[in-house]
Order: C-alpha cells, then structure tokens, then sequence
C-alpha cells in the first residue's frame, strides 16, 4: 500500500516517474490510516488525466468527443460516487454548497493529527484540482473563433458551457472553503 501511494503520488506530479503496474483493485489501507485506498485512487486519476492531455488532441471534435475523454469523465464521476462522504468537501462532483463547506472545516478542526489533516486536505484539492485539469482544455476552447456558439451544435455549447462552469466552480469552491 505504502509503495503504490508513493508511487501515485510521485506520477501525479510528473507523469515520467517511474511506473510499476500495481492494480488498485486489491488494495488494503496501511494501519492508522483513514481512506488511504481512497487517497491513492484520486493520485491515480490524476496520473490518468495528466498522461492524457500528454497527447496532442486530433481536432476540436476530439477534445470534446473523443472516448478517453468521456472514459476518464466517467471515472471522476465514479470515484466521488465510491469514496467517503467524510473525506471529500462535494458528495457530488457536480455541485457544492455552502454545507459542503461548513462540513469541509468542521472536518479540518475535528481532526486530532495534523497527519490527518494534511491528507484531508490534500485529497480534497487534489479532487478539486482533477476535475479543473481533466474540462480545462474543453474551458480553453471557448476562446477560438471556430468555436463561437453561433457554430457550433447545442451539444458542443453545452459542453463548453459546463467546462467553464466546472472549473470556475472548482475556484470559487477552493477559495471559498481556504478563507472559512
């Protein structure tokens, strides 16, 4: 368990670190600490968005289309469904509250280890952090003039549209919850 946290966390960094292929499927956390599978999981995500967006995307209709995009969509969305409700800051990757927040920094303040609440911390924002990295390059299309909303199909809009929503969430949220 120890080895493949710090190997997640090393490829979330930099996704040239050395790889070993260690399942995640079977993992058992490590004595003493609270959601670590957890925790490994959202290191992994990140792996997984970084060494997508290593490669140079096709077209346009590619960044908003293509499969793995929609694969590593899915997965975000199936990772906030799986982990704890006590360790992530949004049940839903979709939306935050104000009671998100509240209950973001009563979690911070119950906790008795500062070790803890580092990886508390670190799992929420590195949450956070995921679900800007994986829409930004779809945020980042709204700038081109090809991609006016006047050219584009309902579903395309729709997909910017919730991009720019996501990830401008993703900062107030960040921000939001830091000063509480």
């Amino acid at each position: 368990m120890v080895c493949c946290y710090l190997q997640k966390l090393d490829q979330s960094v930099s996704p040239k670190a050395y790889n070993l292929d260690i399942s995640l499927d079977g993992l058992k956390p490590f004595t003493g600490s609270q959601n670590a599978v957890a925790r490994v999981k959202i290191y992994d995500l990140l792996c997984k968005i970084k060494t997508h967006h290593l490669q140079i995307p096709e077209s346009v209709h590619h960044i908003m289309f293509s499969d793995s995009t929609i694969q590593l969509q899915s997965d975000l969305m199936a990772l906030h469904h799986n982990v704890s409700n006590s360790l992530l800051l949004s049940s839903d990757a979709e939306s935050l509250s104000i009671a998100d927040c509240d209950r973001f920094v009563n979690e911070i303040v119950s906790h008795e280890s500062h070790h803890e609440t580092y990886f508390y911390l670190a799992a929420n924002f590195n949450t956070l952090m995921s679900i800007s990295l994986l829409q930004r390059p779809r945020m980042y299309l709204s700038h081109l003039s090809t991609c006016r909303p006047s050219r584009l199909t309902t579903e395309s809009v729709l997909i910017i549209s919730n991009a720019i929503r996501l990830c401008s969430g993703r900062l107030i949220a960040s921000h939001t919850c830091s000063y509480s």
